[in-house]
């Protein structure tokens, strides 16, 4: 979704199905897709439908509603400069009388200078309190990602060419029959010879007797011996897997030896994958999966350095293979020869990437401004730097924005839901903590205003100043100024107070001059709509309109 999305852009995860009463975690990514800095990014999370709140984590200076309550999780991102990207997790109880699914479809991000974007629907099954689970996962890794035709990968030598393992998750279930899974993987053609080897990795808990002692888990659930070796290129097994009961779930892994034929060319992709388990339930079935490519060809070694701060920002490359991120300074990766690799950069929020540079790298990677993406295609050895800026220094106030709060409504004498919000930002666009903002409401020609408190408020570390308006006894609408000392333009709110009802007026529905038609004992086609207004001639939302038929 984020190549095509000019500008930040939020998506969100979960588990495909959770229990009524148990918690579930979702994980929401965010980046700056667009070529211009995202000024006071934030990403919001409203608690879906059945869910309270639980914890939010892998982030920091998030508003939250109480444990336990419904509401929305505001957490400020900062300035998000074009590649920029992050995630976190927000963690919901769901309520035990939960029933059908939990649909997440009320999260987004937002700036100060873009508009804001949902994340798409995110779906999870609810199952009963009871239901048990099983999160298979397997992995699948390759030793290298290119070799050279011929390349032999030998047994004798501990040297496979895949590895894959297969793991329960499971807290409560053996996967032991009557309960099963299988596990199939179609070793590409061009791999000849082809040895494999099961052993078990870990035996978790359960029940289970068999040769070798534990045999709570076992690379084949009816077989013997816990370990297994086979030979072809198809291998399909119905493993037997104990479940975690604290020293982690029954794991086995396959390591696969061969050799790559003399006569192999271009790409080697293989998918290892389980079926999903039987007699009982499956909460993620993405991660049944993995896929793994090598590239048959003379092998390079591609090298990217990090310049401007090794915390500043993370680089990685697609096909798999080379990855450095905020720890790293220098990665390599080994690529065939002749194939196109693309490394993609992504510099922390408030940081910003400046540009590749290297030998043998295409224009438009160099190009200004510097694009986050650079496909290059190998040749011979190669090294390629990434540079990136951190965080500029905090400057003076330059500018103040509205942040969150515009546009509201509120009965006349009480306080708006929601308080007015300002994100101050220097020159640079970075947030300024511990300035003032000053607060003023401009009154409507009728007396329409707020009360605004001490009038004044102070930026968090995020640059964030908050202040609560409650609504005078007139209706209308107007204005609230916020001000910084050195700051020529103001941040402008306008609100509307809303005063008791006035007056009813007819929309739709059939009047006295265009009477509504319809067969008796049948229902009318279009609703009847009236609009309540106050005496400011303002809609007042949420009032009672009781219909009496004469």
């Amino acid at each position: 979704m984020g190549s095509t999305v000019p500008g930040p852009y939020v998506s969100g995860s979960a588990p495909q199905s959770v229990n009524a009463g148990a918690t579930l975690t979702y994980t929401l990514r965010y980046a700056n897709g667009g070529t211009t800095a995202a000024l006071g990014a934030h990403v919001d999370q409203v608690t879906p439908p059945n869910t309270t709140f639980a914890s939010v984590s892998g982030i920091t200076g998030c508003t939250t509603p109480a444990m336990g309550s419904a509401g929305t999780i505001s957490c400020p991102i900062g300035t998000l400069n074009p590649g920029a990207s992050g995630s976190f997790t927000v963690t919901v109880n769901v309520a035990a009388t939960a029933t059908g699914s939990i649909v997440n479809g009320n999260y987004s991000i937002g700036s100060v200078n873009s508009p804001t974007l949902l994340g798409a629907k995110v779906t999870t099954a609810v199952n009963a309190s009871t239901t048990h689970y099983a999160d298979i996962v397997v992995v699948k890794t390759a030793s290298v990602t290119a070799a050279q035709p011929g390349a032999t990968f030998t047994s004798g030598a501990n040297n496979p060419l895949y590895t894959i393992t297969i793991t329960n998750n499971s807290t409560t279930d053996q996967i032991r029959s009557p309960r099963s899974v299988t596990f199939t993987d179609v070793i590409p053609s061009q791999l000849t010879s082809v040895t494999w080897a099961c052993t078990v990795v870990t035996f978790g808990s359960g029940t289970g007797s068999g040769t070798g002692g534990n045999a709570n888990t076992k690379c084949r659930d009816q077989g013997g011996q816990a370990n297994l070796n086979g030979t072809g290129n198809s291998i399909s097994l119905s493993p037997r897997l104990g479940f975690n009961g604290g020293a982690g779930g029954g794991q086995i892994t396959i390591k696969v030896f061969g050799t790559i034929s003399a006569s192999a060319s271009g790409t080697m992709v293989n998918t290892a994958g389980t079926s999903a388990p039987s007699g009982t339930t499956d909460p993620d079935l993405t991660n049944n999966s993995s896929t793994v490519s090598v590239f048959v060809g003379t092998p390079r070694t591609l090298t990217v350095t990090k310049a401007g701060g090794n915390a500043n920002g993370s680089v990685s490359s697609a096909p798999a293979g080379l990855a450095c991120g905020t720890s790293c300074g220098s990665a390599s990766g080994t690529f065939a020869d002749g194939s196109q690799v693309v490394l993609s950069a992504s510099p922390i929020a408030g940081a910003s990437f400046t540009g590749w540079s290297g030998t043998g790298l295409p224009a438009a990677c160099t190009a200004s401004p510097a694009p986050s993406s650079c496909t290059l295609t190998i040749s011979g050895n190669m090294n390629v730097t990434a540079t990136f800026a951190p965080p500029p220094a905090v400057g003076a106030p330059a500018a103040v924005y509205v942040y969150s709060g515009n546009n509201r409504l509120a009965p006349t004498g009480t306080a708006f839901a929601s308080p007015l919000a300002v994100l101050v930002v220097d020159s640079n666009g970075t947030p300024v903590p511990t300035t003032t903002v000053s607060f003023a409401a401009v009154p409507s020609a009728g007396g329409a205003s707020a009360g605004l408190g001490a009038g004044t408020a102070t930026t968090n570390s995020s640059g964030i100043a908050t202040l609560t308006a409650t609504a005078n006894a007139t209706p209308g609408t107007y204005t609230v100024n916020a001000t910084v000392s050195g700051v020529s333009s103001p941040a402008t709110f306008t609100l509307t107070n809303v005063g008791p009802p006035a007056s009813i007026t007819f929309v739709n529905g059939g009047s006295s001059t265009d009477p509504q038609l319809a067969p008796i004992n049948t229902q009318y086609a279009a609703p009847l709509v009236a609009l309540v207004r106050d005496g400011a001639g303002n809609p007042i939302p949420s009032t009672t309109v009781t219909y009496t038929a004469v």
